[in-house]
């Protein structure tokens, strides 16, 4: 599948048939480093996904190429947190990648991004929403962030807030929002928010009709 669709942020199960998560990792890596696969991002975050919370098993992981580590029960708010965590980097570093830009220009993007969704759920319809109602919650709360940060003229924290909903947005295919998160971010490094209020209001009122789907 990775060989004709890119991808930004693998869930990667540790014991699997045939090749475990430790191997498949090394070659992912190998293939990334190699540089023959042009429509591997330059940046793929790897996390490990086990049910053996056993004492080094972080460290194997780590070693082998993947980049954090989730012990089995995985709960929705887990998934969210690693998504926050590294959404923001992966935006950062693959923002030149030239497959990302091809795909950007051939078409435009849905509000959505569906089969992301479905991916980070493996389609399972209750964990979708689960997770949706999560982060619509959790991004409306940023947004009330966002609001109280501009009305104070604060700049850092518009910043801080908006980099954090952007990256977990772009990772959970929320498309619609990233673009005005990315601005606002930009308006926080600058110190000037002249315009942020508009910015910050537009999207924030689109927000409730991603619920419809």
């Amino acid at each position: 599948m990775m060989e004709v669709k890119p991808f930004d942020f693998i869930f990667m199960d540790v014991m699997m048939p045939e090749m475990d998560g430790l191997e498949a990792t090394r070659a992912l890596r190998k293939r990334q480093a190699s540089g023959d696969h042009a429509v591997y991002p330059p940046r793929i975050v790897v996390c490990a996904m086990t049910a053996h919370a056993m004492t080094g098993d972080r460290e194997k992981c780590i070693a082998s190429g993947m980049d954090d580590y989730l012990a089995k029960p995985v709960r929705p708010k887990d998934v969210r947190d690693m998504l926050e965590r590294w959404g923001g980097k992966i935006a950062t570093n693959n923002s030149q990648s030239p497959a990302a830009k091809a795909a950007d220009s051939s078409a435009a993007e849905p509000p959505v991004d569906m089969d992301r969704m479905l991916d980070l759920t493996d389609g399972n319809s209750d964990s979708l929403r689960e997770l949706v109602e999560m982060y619509l919650k959790q991004t409306h709360k940023q947004f009330e962030q966002m609001q109280v940060a501009i009305r104070e003229n604060n700049a850092d924290s518009l910043r801080r807030v908006a980099h954090s909903g952007a990256g977990a947005s772009a990772t959970l295919g929320m498309t619609h929002l990233v673009p005005k998160l990315r601005e606002l971010e930009k308006l926080g490094v600058s110190g000037n928010l002249n315009g942020a209020a508009e910015i910050c209001e537009r999207p924030r009122k689109n927000t409730p009709a991603s619920r419809s789907f």
